[in-house]
């Protein structure tokens, strides 16, 4: 696609591979994060902290 030097399909070249690499990423971010941390760590841990600074 480069070797062609049309600035159109570079661009979309671009963007197929962003789009397709983004959804790869955001696919298996949440089994990836989920084994990151222990049972007892939920969604909410942060939750107090939050909560106490917006005082």
């Amino acid at each position: 696609m480069f070797d062609s030097r049309d600035p159109v399909l570079i661009f979309v070249a671009l963007f197929v591979a962003v789009v397709i690499g983004h959804g790869a990423m955001i696919g298996t971010q949440p089994a990836f994060f989920t084994e990151l941390f222990a049972g007892r760590v939920g969604p909410t841990a942060g939750s107090p902290w939050g909560m106490s600074s917006r005082r």
